[in-house]
């Protein structure tokens, strides 16, 4: 908590002036904050000051700084210091500090100054930072020539702030966050409120830029018809909603997992609801983490009733294109999800409406299972393995006279087919006197066991214009992780048969020249399963 000492005004305001001054007696002294900068408070808690012009003043053994319309201030912990400079006034200034540390410094006439150390980032050093002497009187220095510099004075016009619309329309969830949109929006501008008697004052707050502020409705706001308005410093009223609704938030009584839970396949989890307002049957709701990364379905509230019992399907695995993450894979998001502890949340959302309500927490976790990544290196060594359940990895090609075993020709004997090639499994085609298309698949389905699932395969093609890949210039796969984020339609608890197709053309310069390979490489496949196990493991 930290110390606040209020001015008798309504509305916060800052008004530009200069970095630091020097003023006349009666006036104190002024310093400008170009960014936020966390200070700690008289009783040694944090407090963020944001970008703006404030009044300096000495507050005992502490520092008092004051927005420009004196409607709040704060005291800060500051360092006593000496000085031997003659001056006839206060004098603030600031003066940056190591990384991203600033000092505030008061200089007053007696000798004394008070320093208060502040950071753009709020990570303090526990060592004890003081400012040297002489880069206090340096900048003492150049805040004198300049408050002796001529100035003109400009006057800031601010323009005219304009409310589009606001969102979500009709109602809110206690306890959830309502945004209005137009242009020139400025919190300092605003007050909101809901209801008139009484009026329940709201906090306005930045939504990220000036087209947005944020409004929050306290949780216990309870189940209301209150008019939503705000005002604007200038006095005028704008009335969003004269019968916006502020909706009671049901109760979680009960959270239990059914299924899982698990990474990258879909766990199932039940969440028990009561004391449900009318104004929230027949929404929809989801259940998501935004701790963790989540995909599933939702589902929808009773259209009677105060409680209901929802299974909601989760899944706990990347989303979306990852092409678009540099350096990003499957393998590492979900590698990252392991031992995780993942907050739920339900996403309620009115009947035909895309906007939400907003998110409300079920107070519940699920920790989900510590996981390690497990490879494939020597795909070869699938060729001589068989699962515990008797089924056995293998290749073919197609048609086999044609695409294997060997390839004999100007160029000498070469083997083609399913071939091993450094200790991977490797599909070869070489040119012929006539063209030659071979398809080459691996067999059978190999599912693995639960908690595990694969999550890329990566290839090596190499060719030319002679010998490449068929038909498509891509590599056609039944299935493959390797191409996850392209579409969620995979199942990546199976090994499906993977095919490959390539062609090869006839030489033009020479029918027999059978030089022109064209060869796919099974590379790798990665895995994610339970730690201390081998992928041998994996395979049911």
């Amino acid at each position: 908590m930290f110390l606040k000492i209020f001015f008798p005004t309504l509305i916060v305001c800052l008004i530009v002036g200069p970095t630091w001054a020097a003023v006349p007696t009666h006036v104190s002294p002024s310093i400008e904050l170009e960014n936020i900068v966390h200070f700690l408070t008289a009783d040694g808690s944090d407090v963020v000051i944001p970008p703006g012009t404030y009044q300096v003043e000495a507050a005992e053994s502490w520092l008092r700084v004051i927005p420009g319309e004196r409607h709040e201030a704060w005291l800060l912990m500051a360092t006593a210091e000496t000085h031997k400079k003659e001056i006839d006034q206060p004098i603030a200034f600031t003066v940056p500090g190591e990384e991203d540390e600033l000092f505030l410094v008061l200089m007053l006439p007696s000798g004394k100054s008070l320093e208060a150390l502040g950071t753009s980032s709020g990570v303090r050093s526990r060592a004890v930072r003081r400012l040297s002497s002489a880069r206090r009187y340096r900048a003492l220095q150049s805040a004198r020539s300049r408050a002796r510099a001529p100035r003109r004075t400009i006057p800031t016009l601010v323009p005219e702030p304009t409310i589009r619309t606001f969102s979500p329309k009709d109602k809110v969830l206690a306890g959830e966050t309502i945004r209005i949109i137009g242009q020139n929006l400025r919190p300092q501008d605003f007050i909101a409120q809901l209801g008139q008697s009484p009026a329940t004052p709201l906090p306005v707050k930045r939504g990220g830029n000036s087209s947005i502020i944020e409004v929050r409705v306290p949780r216990h706001a309870g189940t209301a018809v209150k008019p939503f308005m705000v005002r604007h410093k200038s006095g005028r009223w704008k009335t969003l909603k004269a019968d916006y609704q502020v909706i009671a938030r049901p109760q979680v009584t009960s959270v239990q997992v059914l299924e899982g839970p698990w990474i990258g396949v879909p766990s199932s989890i039940q969440v028990t609801l009561a004391n449900l307002p009318v104004p929230l049957r027949n929404s929809h709701v989801a259940l998501g983490s935004s701790a963790c990364w989540t995909q599933g379905g939702g589902t929808t509230l009773p259209a009677s009733g105060s409680t209901a019992t929802l299974v909601f399907p989760i899944t706990f695995r990347p989303s979306g294109s990852l092409a678009q993450i540099p350096g990003d894979t499957p393998t590492a998001r979900l590698a990252a999800l392991s031992g995780k502890s993942c907050l739920l949340e339900l996403l309620l959302r009115p009947p035909g409406h895309l906007m939400s309500w907003g998110k409300m927490s079920t107070g519940s976790s699920v920790t989900l299972p510590q996981v390690s990544v497990h490879t494939i290196l020597q795909t070869w060594d699938l060729v001589d393995f068989t699962t515990p359940s008797g089924k056995k990895f293998g290749a073919s090609a197609n048609p086999p006279v044609v695409c294997s075993p060997l390839s004999v020709g100007k160029s000498g004997s070469f083997p083609i087919g399913v071939v091993k090639y450094n200790k991977d499994l490797s599909f070869q085609i070489r040119n012929a006197a006539l063209p030659i298309s071979c398809s080459y698949k691996t067999f059978p389905q190999m599912e693995v066991k639960q908690g595990w699932i694969i999550t890329e395969v990566e290839w090596n093609f190499s060719g030319n214009e002679i010998c490449h890949l068929g038909g498509a210039m891509i590599p056609h796969f039944e299935w493959s992780p390797g191409h996850w984020g392209a579409g969620d339609s995979h199942n990546t608890t199976e090994l499906f048969p993977i095919k490959v197709d390539g062609a090869c053309d006839v030489d033009g310069s020479h029918r027999l020249n059978n030089k022109h390979v064209f060869r796919a490489i099974l590379k790798k496949i990665t895995l994610i399963g339970p730690p201390q196990q081998t992928w041998q493991s994996a395979f049911k």
